[in-house]
């Protein structure tokens, strides 16, 4: 066995508490290194052709972690244990957060011979690009890791073990992310406060190997202070106050590591243990959480396989968060508070113990676990609620991506792109046109081999990395039915079909006759393939549905036999296709605001005595661009082509006041500090949305700061000192896609 260490840090034959300890092993070679190689250095050579990343640089089995939290000093003192397999460069590669400082170095099964410092931050992404043979889509979150490189000489293809010892500081305050005007959570790249700590793989909290394809299996035994709980992955080995020893058991491609001020409640679910780490003032939520956790558990044993866990626990966190990891999920203190979190989010969450953290993704193929997850979680609570509730959230998916992406500011990607949610865009791609995707795939093959397919692959994929690929083979070998085609189109290519519907002519009397039309598809590029449905409604008020069977043209000839006097036909009336909405099928919404990232807002005059107040909201709506203006500037030139916020204009709130009393949208809203939002299209443009907010004092008004961004699906809003009480959307009166046949 040989060691490292720098020259300051010589071993001394004693070992203080958290420092890396150095045993004599019989048989074993030991060296200390007066001179540490510390240095930058351009890595050459590394031209990989078609090689893999694994093939070059080795892969990493399992890693022991040993960690003692410090929340006063924001600090660590770590060891952690590497089991890696060389490859063709003898040299172990790993990141390291860049104020965590090693202090010893150890190598089983070879001899070290040099740590190399690649550099930190641009320097170290352009390294793990030449590296892996990738590029590095975020160079700036390696800001804060260093890239290090240790020259091992070792037998290639047999694994040996690398032992560090560091220490240090990890603090990155947290902060609003890019995308504040759609908030889902907080950023942090890491930090440990006497708040709390939360740490994630790419925290560099251990030493992290730059392969993107290997899978690690994880064991950590972490040190806190007295009166805290820590949460890692997998089962507890064991458990004492101020330590617990976790086990993840199979393996992940990453480990998060949270702790906390907590206090524990369980509760058996038939051998699965159900815990909630909340903090005290959170002890009456742990009945809901609880008993709801067990619920989802085994309504999904049932739908999809059996539960891969020995225990599941929901995690509160001190700042906003909504994250699933294998066995636990993190939510922030506001958000479990939120009464439908526990009937939708939750739920969620645990579904990502099948998809994502049971059977994994191969992210280079593109990320299929979000959509699935909203197919197999929300879209299936709505659908059990009831089927226009259903109808409702597909029509939601697709308002939100011709807003966003259409309309909006975010650009297009295929779902083979799709990585992660970094913007309102990205997630109604990645989420939205996801979950549609699978449900258009049930339409085609049927529901039985659907779910029969997905059964199956969590039944052989569990813990591998799965692609599409993966999906439709299995789709296409249990139902028979060819699809690919259906992923080239859906999931290689970006976009989505648009419709509009030329003159209708209807031949025939009260005993039926021939609908005739053109159907085009007016969307830019090539046209999609599809099963288009059809409604046709007859003089007796009775509906018929049907398909027009594989359109593929741009422009569609379309001949339909009715059995009786037609009144009215519609396309795709329940929104089945993901497809582009015209702008008068789906109402206006808050999200037509969010959604642009140069927005005007107008403020009131400044004789208005909440000026301020409203001041200060358009400066929290204008982190990432904008524009305000008060009240006496405004001139009508400026609103061309513009979306608007109003502030403080009552009467365009569509609410009547009588005295003290408010209604809107036919409820009354009771309560002290009312507040109304409203959206509404454009007069002379119907693509641009006005959104107008009003509230009767500051305490009205400054929640909604943080409030609006969760309520973009909505037309008008009401809220009571920062509490929803009135939402819904506005009827649509039209649509292009509905066309009334006869007189």
């Amino acid at each position: 066995m040989s060691y490292l260490l720098s020259a300051d840090k010589k071993l001394r034959g004693r070992t203080r508490k958290g420092d890396f300890k150095m045993k004599k092993t019989q048989g074993l070679s030991f060296v200390v290194l007066a001179l540490f190689l510390v240095f930058t250095i351009i890595i050459v050579g590394f031209g990989c052709g078609s090689e893999s990343a694994e093939s070059r640089i080795g892969t990493v089995d399992q890693i022991e972690i040993t960690l003692t939290l410090m929340p006063e000093s924001h600090s660590i003192d770590a060891s952690a244990t590497i089991t890696w397999t060389p490859a063709r460069i003898d040299t172990f590669f790993f990141l390291l957060h860049n104020g965590l400082e090693i202090y010893g170095v150890g190598v089983f099964g070879g001899v070290a011979t040099g740590r190399l410092d690649y550099g930190v931050g641009e320097s170290a992404a352009a390294q793990v690009s030449r590296l892996t043979g990738q590029e590095t889509e975020e160079p700036r979150e390696f800001g804060h890791l260093r890239l290090y490189g240790l020259g091992v000489e070792a037998e290639k293809g047999r694994p040996i073990e690398l032992s560090f010892a560091y220490r240090g500081e990890i603090y990155d305050s947290v902060s609003v992310p890019e995308f504040s005007r759609w908030q889902i959570a907080d950023e942090t790249t890491g930090l440990i406060d006497p708040k709390g700590a939360f740490l994630t793989p790419g925290t560099g909290y251990y030493p992290l190997h730059p392969g993107t394809g290997s899978l690690a299996t994880f064991k950590s035994t972490i040190e806190y202070p007295e009166g805290w709980e820590a949460v890692v992955e997998g089962n507890i080995v064991t458990s004492k106050p101020g330590r617990t020893t976790f086990d993840s058991v199979q393996p992940l491609d990453g480990s998060y590591l949270v702790a906390g001020p907590y206090k524990l409640s369980r509760l058996d679910a038939d051998g699965i243990e159900i815990a909630m780490y909340h903090y005290p003032q959170s002890a009456s939520l742990t009945g809901r959480y609880l008993g709801a956790s067990a619920s989802y558990i085994k309504k999904y044993n049932e739908l999809i396989g059996p539960y891969a866990f020995e225990r599941f626990s929901v995690v509160e966190n001190w700042f906003p968060t909504g994250y699933g990891m294998p066995t636990y999920t993190l939510l922030g203190s506001q958000v479990i508070r939120l009464p439908f979190i526990v009937g939708t989010s939750l739920g969620h969450e645990v579904c990502h113990n099948w998809w994502g953290n049971g059977v994994l993704v191969d992210y280079e193929s593109g990320n299929w676990c979000e959509g699935l997850t909203v197919y197999c979680a929300d879209y299936l609570y709505k659908l059990e609620e009831s089927e226009e509730a259903a109808k409702q959230y597909r029509m939601d998916a697709l308002r939100a991506y011709s807003e966003y992406i259409v309309r909006g500011d975010d650009e297009d990607m295929p779902l083979r792109d799709f990585r992660e949610r970094t913007t309102a865009g990205t997630r109604t791609i990645g989420y939205g046109k996801s979950m549609m995707v699978f449900h258009m795939v049930e339409q085609r093959i049927g529901s039985e081999a659907f779910w029969e397919a997905l059964r199956e692959i969590y039944r052989e994929k569990q813990f591998e990395r799965t692609s599409w690929k993966d999906f439709f083979e299995t789709f296409e070998r249990l139902s028979g039915v060819e699809l690919g085609w259906f992923l080239k189109q859906w999931i290689d290519r970006p976009g989505a079909p648009g419709f509009a519907i030329g003159p209708v002519q209807f031949e025939g009397d009260e005993d039926g006759g021939l609908i005739e039309f053109y159907l085009e598809q007016v969307q830019e590029g090539n046209p999609y393939k599809m099963d288009i449905p059809i409604r046709i409604t007859y003089t007796d008020g009775s509906q018929e549905d049907g398909l027009l069977h594989d359109v593929s043209g741009k422009i569609y000839h379309a001949r339909v036999l009715v059995r009786a006097e037609p009144t009215k036909m519609e396309i795709d009336p329940d929104f089945r296709l993901f497809r582009i909405l015209d702008q008068m099928e789906a109402p206006p919404t808050l999200a037509g605001f969010f959604a642009t990232v140069n927005p005007l807002i107008i403020l009131p005059a400044t004789t208005d005595p909440l000026f301020e107040t409203y001041s200060s909201l358009a400066e929290a709506f204008t982190r990432k661009g904008g524009e305000i203006i008060k009240g006496e500037e405004i001139g009508d030139e400026r609103l061309i082509g513009r979306t608007v916020l109003h502030l403080g204009n009552f009467e365009q709130m569509k609410v009547t006041r009588d005295g003290a009393t408010f209604t809107l949208a036919g409820a009354t809203l009771d309560g002290a500090n009312i507040a109304v939002v409203n959206a509404w299209r454009d007069s002379e443009d119907p693509s641009i949305t006005h959104l107008g907010i009003w509230g009767e004092s500051p305490e009205a008004i400054m929640p909604l700061g943080s409030k609006l961004p969760h309520y973009g699906k909505y037309s008008y809003l009401a809220f009571s000192s920062g509490r929803n009480i009135v939402k819904g959307q506005w009827p649509v009166e039209d649509s292009p896609l509905k066309v009334r046949i006869g007189g």
